[in-house]
């Protein structure tokens, strides 16, 4: 049976709350890249990733370089639905102080 019409949401996870699973597994990422022999991080800590990004003379491929390994430091990017109805009637307040008194009485 569907919840009623402005039922309010109860309980769950809080908006833009971190996933546990997640978390986890980051930490374990994170974890196995620092165990790796030779250590994967140094590479990067270590300034030799720049060197040889240096090296690199094309500038297309430095950049596709930088853009993959962007990848694995910086979150992705998400497409947001920006979309408006526009054939809705206006809302006055007297409308909204009517809707809300309704809502309390009940």
């Amino acid at each position: 049976m569907p919840f009623a019409k402005g039922h309010k949401k109860v309980g769950g996870r809080q908006l833009n709350s971190s996933n546990k699973v997640e978390a986890e597994q980051k930490q374990l990422s994170l974890e196995a890249l620092k165990s790796a022999q030779p250590p994967i991080m140094d590479y990067f800590t270590s300034g030799q990733f720049a060197d040889d990004l240096s090296k690199v003379e094309d500038p297309k491929e430095r950049l596709l370089i930088m853009a993959k390994y962007a990848n694995y430091v910086m979150p992705k990017r998400q497409a947001v639905d920006g979309s408006i109805d526009i054939n809705t009637a206006p809302t006055t307040l007297d409308n909204t102080l009517a809707s809300l008194s309704e809502d309390s009485d009940n």
